[in-house]
């Protein structure tokens, strides 16, 4: 597995690498407990590895965000989750596939010993309504960032030990 990653990884990387890895990446089989999905974003130049594992929701097996660094010629992303530490190794495929080597590291089980891991993703094709909405977002961010003044109301709850209130933010018994 190791050699197959070389080798790959040995292939010269174009200018534009970033944007080829750019995109939502769905694993082949749907029904792993293993890294199921990578988003990987371009933020300003900085390029960010976003990962979940297992079948379940993504919320529930997140491994968090982190960059994606260039290390000895393969782009190389580390996740520390709690005690574990995943080094996960990316390869662009020129069939619209992304290969992912990673291993994991315990530093609260040093014994334990994971074999290199190697799974196979698909680019999941943009959905347009999203796309729309970005464009929509984008327009309302540069709109409230060109204001020079604004007027916000809202109504809050506070909830105590003892007992609760709902009222306006300016309730003269509560500041």
């Amino acid at each position: 597995m190791i050699l197959l990653l070389a080798f790959l990884a040995s292939f010269p990387l174009s200018l534009d690498f970033t944007n080829q890895l750019v995109g939502t990446w769905l694993n082949r089989d749907s029904s792993t407990r293993r890294v199921t999905q990578i988003v990987i974003t371009n933020e300003n130049g900085v390029v960010l590895a976003h990962s979940w594992s297992g079948a379940c929701t993504p919320t529930d097996c997140d491994w968090g965000v982190t960059e994606v660094t260039l290390s000895e010629g393969t782009l190389t992303a580390t996740f520390n989750v709690g005690p574990d530490t995943t080094t996960m190794y990316f390869v662009r495929l020129p069939n619209s596939e992304l290969l992912a080597v990673y291993k994991t590291e315990s530093r609260g089980t040093p014994e334990f010993k994971d074999k290199d891991h190697a799974e196979l993703f698909d680019r999941q094709k943009p959905d347009p309504s999203n796309e729309n909405a970005r464009a929509l977002l984008r327009k309302v961010a540069q709109t409230y960032g060109n204001l020079t003044t604004a007027e916000l109301q809202f109504d809050f709850t506070h909830e105590g030990a003892r007992r609760r209130r709902d009222g306006p933010l300016l309730d003269p018994e509560i500041t």
